[in-house]
């Protein structure tokens, strides 16, 4: 019996996946008792690099970081294993943020950008020895489960996370690089609350 391709899930349905998995990360790696988390869901435009799966940024010396998740990539209709590596690469941002910090406010040019690159990368290896360590080697959603079974699979159904490139999962902007035009001080910084879309996601916990 060949198995069903992947239902195609609503944006609506993906974001709350999305949300549930960057509250189970940030409780996990300790973010959520430490930070403000602001989640907001944009087309690749509104982000520094429009191919990236997600940015976060924040502001040096705050506690307030905003996570924006690029809905461009929904269309692929990804597999919840992807999205959750996704969510768990954010969130490990935030853990590093000390060095990211040290980063920007101690060196600038070529050297920062390589520092930044090597950081990116790390970060990158790292979530996903955290994930292979919380789940298992063998661990996948039952999205990529099916589609593995399936002999009508094309390379537009597969999902990233089956093929296991190791490309970026999701890109670091800081409201004080170059690059940016934000203010150091954003008005979600101001809020004091995670939100989405200008809606209440869940509150920032005390340890």
């Amino acid at each position: 019996m060949v198995a069903s391709k992947k239902p195609i899930r609503t944006p609506a349905e993906i974001e709350a996946v999305v949300r549930e998995f960057v509250r189970d990360w940030a409780d996990f790696f300790g973010v959520l008792h430490q930070w403000t988390l602001h989640l907001t869901f944009v087309s690749g435009k509104d982000l520094e690099d429009s191919d990236s799966k997600a940015e976060t940024s924040w502001a040096t010396n705050y506690t307030s970081a905003e996570m924006k998740f690029n809905t461009n990539y929904w269309k692929k209709n990804p597999c919840d294993c992807d999205l959750e590596e996704t969510a768990a690469h954010e969130v490990g941002h935030l853990v590093d943020s000390l060095i990211w910090d040290y980063n920007y406010n101690h060196f600038s040019g070529t050297l920062r950008r390589e520092i930044s690159d090597m950081l990116e990368r790390q970060c990158d290896v790292w979530t996903r020895i955290a994930i292979r360590a919380r789940y298992g080697d063998d661990y996948r959603c039952s999205r990529c489960s099916e589609l593995l079974g399936s002999d009508e699979s094309t390379d537009g159904d597969t999902p990233e996370g089956v093929r296991g490139e190791a490309g970026d999962s999701g890109r670091i902007v800081r409201d004080d690089s170059p690059i940016t035009n934000g203010s150091s001080t954003p008005e979600w910084l101001r809020n004091g609350s995670l939100r989405m879309d200008n809606r209440t996601v869940f509150p920032h916990e005390d340890s």
